[in-house]
């Protein structure tokens, strides 16, 4: 019976890399929870009509875990999946390329000998927390010392560099949250050449510490701290807000406010322009590689959805 979940499960996530080019949504709209999911491929379809883009062809890798979940009725299956979807586009007749990483827990139940998906959710996180040996570790410490001397400019080539390396998966320098965007965002900041502000109050600065006892600050990973720390900080890094997404930088920042209610929720890092000029971001939680600023293929956004475009001084 195993197999056949596998098997059911990798069908299913073939039907969905053929959905996203397809847009044959209507068998997977009789799946129990999958709603959220079509909605998500034809926002993503809407967007690039706007954008005047054409997806032209998906692959999809997915990585499976299962286990059995029993019950006093029935016997069913959890599969905690990794997909690795790699987006070819069409934008003013050049070929792009998007990346995201995606996890999802697919619930099977067996029907006679038939595998039935009969629920569907993301996972926000894939792997647990952990942090290297302090033998090992990267002496973070030391930079928030040396964070007292007068801040070099930011690199934004090494910050893309970091953005590009790490949007996929995980540094074992850090620990990885849950909703990981922010702490993601930091990382990015830090190897830009932005020093630590350790002040040993969550509430204030901006830091990660691990030397005795893993602690951070809100700034670090939550994103409306974030943005306020770097639009009013001035010692260590300082944020502008401009009007223009196009107004941008390679390494400058991108805060959202889904529902409209002045809090940003998420955060994300531009890394290359497309070819009408608009932004391009990598970002954690849904791990995202260039993908389109606006989000609006994301499930999370929703018409009150503000943006904050936040440019670094040099």
């Amino acid at each position: 019976m195993t197999e056949k979940i596998i098997q059911a499960t990798r069908d299913w996530f073939f039907r969905r890399n053929q959905g996203w080019v397809a847009r044959d949504y209507e068998s997977l709209y009789t799946i129990h929870g999958i709603q959220p999911v079509v909605a998500e491929m034809d926002r993503r379809y809407q967007l690039f009509s706007k954008r005047n883009a054409v997806d032209k062809k998906t692959i999809t890798d997915v990585q499976l875990r299962m286990k059995p979940v029993t019950d006093e009725k029935n016997v069913q299956y959890e599969i905690i999946a990794r997909e690795s979807i790699r987006f070819v586009y069409e934008l003013r007749g050049v070929l792009e390329h998007e990346q995201r990483v995606i996890d999802h827990v697919l619930i099977w139940q067996t029907e006679d000998i038939t595998p039935r998906l009969v629920a569907h959710r993301h996972r926000a996180e894939w792997s647990s927390s952990h942090v290297k040996d302090r033998h090992e570790r990267t002496d973070l410490w030391s930079d928030m010392q040396r964070s007292k001397r007068p801040p070099a400019p930011y690199q934004r080539m090494l910050a893309y560099r970091y953005a590009e390396l790490w949007w996929d998966r995980t540094n074992p320098d850090y620990l990885a949250f849950a909703e990981d965007c922010t702490n993601f965002v930091s990382q990015v900041l830090r190897a830009g050449n932005v020093p630590m502000h350790f002040t040993g109050k969550r509430e204030s600065g901006w830091w990660f510490h691990h030397e005795d006892k893993v602690n951070w600050s809100y700034s670090w990973a939550v994103s409306h701290s974030l943005v306020h720390f770097l639009r009013n900080s001035s010692q260590f890094v300082h944020a502008d807000v401009v009007d223009d997404p196009r107004q941008l930088q390679i390494g400058d920042l991108i805060g959202y406010d889904w529902d409209g209610s002045g809090m940003y929720h998420h955060m994300a890092v531009v890394t290359a322009f497309d070819g009408n000029g608009d932004p391009l971001v990598n970002a954690h939680t849904v791990n995202s590689r260039m993908r389109h600023y606006s989000y609006e293929d994301s499930h999370a956004w929703t018409e009150r959805t503000r943006y904050l475009f936040l440019h670094l001084n040099e």
